[in-house]
C-alpha cells in the first residue's frame, strides 16, 4: 500500500518519542520534529493493491506457466521448460526485472529472501487508551526460527470497497508511518492486546508491495504461511463489532451455535443489511472475495468476530452444522467454498480438487482477474509448487491452469468447460 514515510529530521540519530494525552500529537524530543499526518497523505503516492495486467497475445503466445507443463514449439520438440527438477522458485519471475533492489523505504531496508517472511509485533496502546496511535514492530525471520504467530483474513476495502491508503501504522522506533486503508487500520485497532505485543503476519505490512519481486515471492508461498500459524483473524469490518463493555473477555462459540439473537445482537447500529443466520452472514462482501479462500481453508483454526463474541471455525465446523441443520445446502449459498474452512484441502486423497475448488470459486471477486487462478494454487497438492506469475496474460494463465489440469492431473472434466464452467 505504502512504503513508509519518516518525518523526522535527518541528522535524528537517536529519535525519543512523547504524544500528548489530549491532542495525541506525536513528536521527537531528539530533533523536535511533529508527525503533521495530513502532509503524508497529500504528498503519498499510492501503490495499487494490484499489478498491472499485460495485454492478451494475439499472436504466438510462447507460453511457459506453469512450469511443471511440457510446452513445445511447434518448430522444435524441446520443451520450453527444460528440465524442471533443476528449475528454481525465482526462474518465474519476469526477465526484465532487476535482480536486486536497494530499498528507498526507512521501513522495509531489505528485499526478503525466500526462506524469510516478516511478522508484525503489534503493540498495546498506551496507556491503555484504545485511541492512541498504531504502533508495531517489523521483524524478519526464517520459516525455520520464527515465533508462534496469527495471521489475518480481511478485504483491504471492507464492505464499502474503500482501498484508499488514508490511515497511519507507526512501524519501529522513528515511528515510520506506512498508510493503510481505513478497514486494515480498524481491525489492527482491535487486534491490540491489553499489554506487550501481539505476533501477526499482514500481507499489506508484511510484504513491500512496491517491490514485485518480493510481492510475488511472498505471494506464491502465503499458503504455507497460513498453514503454520497458530490461528486466522477473521476482520468483517467494524460495523460487524461491538466493544466488550465491562467483561475481561470475549465471549467464544462454534459457528454452529450463532443464533439470530447473537447476529441481531452483533448488528445493533449497524449499517450493515440485517444478517440473521449463517446464510446471510455469507453474503457479505468479505465471503465473495477470491484469497479468503485459501486464508480459511488452509488455517487449522479461525476466529470470526460478531458483536462481542468470537465465533470459532475449524476442520469440524462444516460436520456440526450439518448435524444441526441437515437440510442446508451449500451450494445455495453465496459462499459454497466455506463448507471446506479449516479442512486443508477439499479431500486428502484426491488430486483432482483443484478443478473442484475453481468450480467452488468461480464468482468470487478480484480486482486482478488472474487471481482466480492464482487465488487456489495454494490449495493445489501438485509438487513442487505452482508459483503464481504476475508477468503473464490472463489468456496466459487460464490456458496454464486447463494444461495443468489435463496434462498432470489428467482430469478430462476440464474438456466440458471449454466454453465456461457455468454455461
Amino acid at each position: 500500500m505504502h512504503s513508509g514515510a519518516r518525518w523526522h529530521d535527518a541528522t535524528c540519530a537517536a529519535p525519543l518519542l512523547s504524544i500528548d494525552k489530549c491532542s495525541r500529537k506525536v513528536q521527537c524530543q531528539t530533533c523536535s520534529s511533529c508527525l503533521h499526518l495530513d502532509k503524508i497523505v497529500a504528498n503519498h503516492t499510492a501503490v495499487s493493491p494490484g499489478l498491472s495486467v499485460p495485454k492478451d497475445e494475439s499472436e504466438e503466445m510462447n507460453l511457459f506457466w506453469p512450469l511443471s507443463v511440457p510446452y513445445t514449439r511447434s518448430d522444435q520438440a524441446t520443451s520450453l521448460a527444460g528440465d524442471k527438477r533443476n528449475l528454481q522458485v525465482g526462474d518465474c519471475v519476469r526477465k526484465d526485472a532487476p535482480v536486486d533492489q536497494v530499498s528507498t523505504s526507512p521501513v522495509y531496508i531489505h528485499r526478503l529472501q525466500p526462506s524469510e517472511f516478516r511478522l508484525v509485533h503489534l503493540d498495546a496502546p498506551l496507556s491503555g487508551d484504545t485511541d492512541s496511535p498504531v504502533h508495531a514492530e517489523l521483524k524478519t525471520y526464517t520459516h525455520d526460527d520464527c515465533p508462534e504467530y496469527e495471521t489475518v483474513s480481511y478485504t483491504w476495502g471492507g464492505q464499502e470497497n474503500d482501498s484508499t491508503p488514508c490511515k497511519p501504522i507507526s512501524i519501529g522506533p522513528y515511528w515510520d508511518v506506512l498508510l493503510q486503508t481505513k478497514n486494515c487500520w480498524d481491525m489492527l485497532k482491535l487486534m491490540r492486546p491489553s499489554s506487550g505485543q501481539r505476533v501477526v503476519w499482514v500481507d499489506a505490512i508484511s510484504i513491500n508491495q512496491s517491490d514485485q519481486i518480493e510481492r510475488a515471492d511472498q505471494v506464491a508461498k502465503m499458503g504455507r504461511i497460513y498453514e503454520e500459524s497458530m490461528r486466522v483473524f477473521v476482520f468483517l469490518g467494524s460495523d460487524v463489532v461491538h466493544p466488550i463493555g465491562n467483561a475481561s473477555y470475549l465471549t467464544r462459540r462454534e459457528l454452529h451455535h450463532l443464533t439470530r439473537e447473537s447476529m441481531n445482537s452483533a448488528q445493533e447500529g449497524s449499517s450493515l443489511p440485517i444478517v440473521s443466520n449463517l446464510g446471510r452472514l455469507l453474503e457479505l462482501r468479505y465471503f465473495s472475495r477470491i484469497w479468503v479462500v485459501q486464508e480459511l481453508m488452509l488455517s487449522r483454526q479461525a476466529t470470526i468476530r460478531i458483536g462481542s463474541s468470537e465465533y470459532l471455525v475449524d476442520h469440524q465446523t462444516s460436520r456440526n452444522i450439518a448435524k444441526k441443520d441437515p437440510t442446508r445446502s451449500w451450494d445455495s449459498t453465496a459462499a459454497p467454498w466455506f463448507q471446506h474452512a479449516g479442512q486443508r484441502y477439499l479431500t486428502a486423497e484426491d488430486r483432482n480438487s483443484l478443478l473442484e475448488m475453481m468450480k467452488l470459486t468461480w464468482k468470487c471477486h478480484s480486482t486482478d482477474p488472474r487471481d482466480k487462478v492464482f487465488g487456489i494454487l495454494g490449495l493445489d497438492h501438485w509438487e513442487p509448487p505452482i508459483r503464481p506469475d504476475y508477468s503473464i496474460s490472463v489468456k496466459h494463465a487460464f490456458i496454464g491452469i486447463f494444461a495443468h489440469c489435463l496434462i498432470n492431473l489428467r482430469d478430462t472434466r476440464v474438456l466440458s468447460w471449454a466454453s465456461g464452467i457455468y454455461r
